[in-house]
């Protein structure tokens, strides 16, 4: 048998994959992670006191969109990791837009600031919040991961880079509904610290958990 001829038998016997199949088996498991990582901040934190003024106020929002602008980056290069060919990523340059935003949003805010100030600014509240989102994101992390067994990545650093970005952006949109700091410097330190760390938790585990 010629080389050709094997590869027409072995495709032959190949079934068709639906259309977007990898959008539905990524999007399932993000919402599936989603609701338990909710049920998490419901349960195990709660509620901030002022939410029902709270979402009637631009900074609430400002903060979602910032978290959830990275998760919406992270869906993106999922979608594109998944495939063989990643040699070509498109819009994975996206994430810098935010980051850009809500640094720029920091200098005004300490332009605002005396600099005698600045370090209890950046000190205060407390630095625990990026660990939360880290935690959090686990569920989400988990479910993209079973997502991915499925799937046809290869390059898997930047697979489980992907994976960590977005579930850590989703835990961090819902930390939201606990955390009432409001602050473009928290935010831009916190969430961002917490992003990256499940971001880099994924590059690191990813090559293990994702391989062939």
């Amino acid at each position: 048998m010629s080389h050709d001829d094997l590869i027409r038998q072995l495709a032959s016997h190949v079934p068709a994959v639906p259309r977007r199949a990898a959008a539905r088996r990524i999007t399932r498991a993000i919402v599936v992670g989603g609701v338990i990582t909710l049920g998490l901040v419901l349960l195990g934190l709660g509620v901030r006191t002022d939410i029902t003024t709270a979402v009637a106020t631009a900074p609430f929002w400002y903060k979602a969109a910032y978290t959830a602008s990275f998760a919406i980056c992270g869906v993106i290069l999922l979608l594109q990791v998944a495939r063989p060919d990643t040699a070509h990523l498109r819009w994975a340059w996206l994430w810098l837009v935010p980051l850009a935003v809500m640094g720029l949003a920091c200098v005004l805010e300490l332009a605002r600031t005396p600099a005698w100030k600045w370090s209890e600014r950046l000190m205060h509240p407390p630095w625990a919040c990026p660990l939360i989102v880290l935690i959090l994101s686990a569920p989400v992390f988990a479910g993209l991961v079973w997502a991915f067994r499925r799937l046809a990545p290869t390059n898997l650093p930047l697979a489980g880079a992907a994976i960590g970005l977005a579930s850590g952006a989703v835990a961090a949109t819902l930390y939201c509904l606990y955390c009432e700091a409001v602050s473009p410097l928290y935010i831009f330190t916190r969430y961002t610290l917490g992003i990256g760390l499940a971001t880099a938790a994924g590059a690191l585990v990813g090559p293990r958990m994702l391989r062939w």
